[in-house]
């Protein structure tokens, strides 16, 4: 039960439509006013008319659901936030990391866990009149490099990776594909689809594919960069695209490529790409 004084505005940061709608459904069920925002300028916007009692960040596009808590929290220091990852699942080791940082509470965006955000919102109501009279309560905020020294497994969970995890990813799968159709059809067929997606795409015009099918990016971004949501969906349908072009001599090729698990990272370059 929530206490008769507590926090009134909420702010739901989410740009998928399949996750915002039902969310927003159930929230309006609650005693909260909520300020919905499909991106990151909304967010700020919404933030800076009338600070939010309780912030629940999801997937924006072109940037990292942890870089927005970040600039978040650098911000507005005591603002409780909910990080929501698509996962029906929450990972234990990313949920503990996360609270170590300070974030509230992680919770699946999936329908079946409208009822732990539902309880993690009200924990936060809750303490709210014990915490109106605190202030900095929360550590002092990291560098960005620190927030970000968490390992790829745990950052799965926000479907991001780096840089150079991709470029390694990209050229594990010219290598496998060698297998089956040679080392110039597999360039060719990087080459091709790339030339497609970048019309709509033109991040892509950023990497180049020799002959040989080897794939690097041009620009001098460090390794070590985590991608954008965003950038991981472009690789995503350039991928997508390959194997389509692979499927035309091997039909079965992406069934192959998803029994064989090769990484984390391929696996996440091959999985459909979501719509932003």
């Amino acid at each position: 039960m929530l206490p008769s004084n507590h926090p009134k505005k909420l702010v739901l940061a989410e740009s998928q439509p399949i996750i915002f709608q039902p969310l927003l459904a159930q929230l309006k069920k609650t005693a909260f006013w909520v300020s919905p925002c499909y991106n990151y300028q909304e967010l700020i916007e919404s933030c800076n008319q009338e600070l939010p009692d309780i912030l629940v960040i999801g997937t924006l596009p072109q940037i990292n659901s942890l870089e927005v808590y970040r600039r978040c929290r650098n911000q507005w220091q005591n603002l409780p936030i909910i990080l929501l990852v698509n996962q029906l699942v929450v990972n234990d080791s990313f949920k503990s990391w996360a609270i170590k940082q300070g974030i509230t509470n992680v919770v699946s965006s999936y329908p079946q866990a409208f009822p732990m955000l539902l309880s993690a919102i009200e924990d936060v109501a809750s303490a709210f009149h014990q915490t109106q009279s605190e202030t900095n309560l929360l550590p002092p905020p990291l560098p960005l490099e620190e927030i970000f020294s968490v390992p790829i497994s745990l950052l799965d969970a926000t479907e991001t990776m780096e840089l150079g995890h991709a470029i390694t990813a990209l050229n594990q799968l010219t290598e496998y594909s060698n297998r089956y159709f040679g080392p110039l059809a597999i360039g060719n067929y990087w080459r091709k689809t790339r030339a497609n997606v970048v019309e709509t795409h033109p991040w892509l015009n950023e990497w180049n594919v020799d002959h040989w099918g080897k794939i690097e990016y041009l620009s001098n971004s460090s390794e070590c960069e985590y991608l954008t949501i965003e950038q991981v969906h472009i690789l995503q349908l350039w991928t997508q695209a390959f194997l389509k072009e692979c499927q035309r001599v091997v039909v079965d090729f992406p069934k192959l490529l998803h029994k064989k698990h090769l990484s984390p990272q391929i696996d996440l370059l091959i999985s459909s790409p979501k719509q932003f």
